[in-house]
């Protein structure tokens, strides 16, 4: 109860940015309901504040149109980040979308924050002059023809967060030979046109070999671990 110029103020109802207040007097005539405004900070706790459940980062989906937003270009040596700022809203980079560096025959590197979850089909298509992927750990999705006709690509590794990731990821990279795989997700490698060729590390993340593993043709290294062939 608050008492301001021999009126009660009895608080009905509190919101986190305003609240609603009735003013009753002492014989308990009621007024009318007015409105004032109090000044709320939230306090972030694992990126959400516990009191009013807003989240301190807006989720940002790259892709071809919006990719300016967070700073970069689509060519040369690009690293992505993993939160920023934007006409004063923050952002946390949760995805790669469709067709964002399509055909993007200048990118030469790309270097992924652990905040992506997926990668949309045809991400990385067409990229000439990629040679290296680093998926990272915290990826758990990965779309068609990602890396599709990426001629160039040479390696690439996968993480152990990898839940869904299709053969037809890596169609006509005819120059892949070294993938480094930490997961024991089913891959069918007769989709990969230089399968012969592959030499493929099982990382230490993974006891059991997976199932499509044997549809190469090349070297199976295992990095170290329990391995438990099924």
């Amino acid at each position: 109860m608050i008492i301001l110029n021999e009126m009660i103020i009895a608080i009905y109802m509190v919101l986190m940015d305003n609240c609603i207040l009735s003013l009753t007097d002492r014989a308990g005539n009621t007024s009318d309901f007015i409105t004032i405004s109090i000044e709320h900070t939230c306090q972030f706790v694992d990126g959400v504040c516990p009191d009013c459940g807003k989240k301190e980062y807006e989720d940002y989906i790259l892709n071809s149109i919006n990719y300016s937003m967070c700073g970069i270009t689509r060519d040369g040596d690009v690293t992505i980040p993993k939160t920023f700022e934007y006409e004063g809203s923050k952002y946390k980079t949760v995805g790669i979308g469709e067709f964002a560096f399509s055909e993007c025959n200048l990118l030469s590197n790309v270097n992924i924050p652990n905040s992506v979850q997926s990668i949309e089909k045809r991400a990385f298509y067409g990229c000439t002059s990629l040679t290296n992927i680093d998926i990272p750990e915290g990826v758990k999705t990965v779309g068609d023809y990602v890396f599709l006709n990426c001629n160039n690509l040479k390696r690439i590794s996968i993480p152990h967060s990898i839940v869904t990731m299709p053969s037809s990821s890596f169609s006509s990279c005819a120059n892949l030979t070294e993938i480094y795989y930490n997961t024991e997700t089913e891959i069918n490698f007769m989709y990969f046109e230089n399968r012969n060729n592959l030499n493929i590390t099982l990382g230490k993340d993974v006891n059991i070999i997976p199932k499509g593993i044997n549809t190469f043709a090349g070297n199976l290294i295992i990095e170290e671990g329990n391995i438990t062939i099924i």
